[in-house]
């Protein structure tokens, strides 16, 4: 098994991406924030930096996206 060096940069598009901060929740074709307001971190599995928190999606945030 090979790892990635620790120094491994994203892509411009992504970098811009995730520089947006927090990420929403798409629900009804717009972004929202989640019910319950609680969010997670996602790590660049090359270095285990965090790139950036992550909605966390409840059973209110699912029911709001069935319903849209």
């Amino acid at each position: 098994m090979t790892t990635a060096p620790a120094d491994v940069e994203l892509q411009a598009g992504t970098t811009r991406f995730l520089e947006d901060g927090p990420k929403k929740l798409f629900i009804n074709n717009e972004w929202v924030e989640p019910a319950s307001g609680e969010s997670f971190a996602t790590v660049n599995p090359a270095t285990g930096a965090e790139l950036v928190q992550v909605a966390l999606a409840g059973p209110e945030d699912v029911d709001r996206a069935v319903q849209a």
